[in-house]
């Protein structure tokens, strides 16, 4: 079977993984501009070498208790569908290799954002939430049209 690269991140005490093909770049976290009258969870815009990109605090979109920043903090930028975004993370921990084998699919939840989960997968003992970013610009393609314009 194939295998894939995740990007592993934390938020909160939660271990989370993005396919690394939807990775555009890591950055230390940049302060944005608030852009009224945006969703919770858009935390504002930045311009990155001229594209103006979302910035997105994936705690209050995923319902987790958000701690300080602190040097660890990131922002990691992603790319699908056509459209750019950051989604600020509390450390990026490693990139690892998975199998189709090591990924099982998600239980079923009736939570429109559980729509966001890819799958699950074991590592070292913990779970790995995987992300699947195509549907989060899906889920968020009105709010993004309202505050991103490339």
């Amino acid at each position: 079977m194939k295998n894939e690269q995740f990007v592993v991140f934390r938020i909160g005490d939660e271990n989370y993984g993005l396919n690394i093909a939807s990775v555009l770049e890591i950055m230390k976290e940049a302060k944005p501009t608030e852009v009224p009258l945006a969703p919770a969870h858009v935390k504002g815009v930045i311009n990155l070498r001229g594209d103006i990109i979302t910035v997105i605090e994936l705690h209050e979109l995923l319902n987790v208790t958000k701690g300080e920043s602190t040097s660890d903090t990131r922002v990691i930028v992603v790319e699908a569908a056509g459209q750019k975004a950051g989604i600020v993370v509390d450390e990026v921990m490693e990139v690892t290799v998975l199998s189709r084998e090591d990924i099982q699919p998600p239980p079923e939840v009736t939570s429109i954002r559980s729509q966001l989960v890819k799958g699950l997968a074991k590592q070292k003992d913990q779970l790995l939430i995987l992300l699947c970013i195509d549907s989060f610009f899906k889920l968020s393609a009105e709010e993004f049209k309202h505050v991103s314009q490339h």
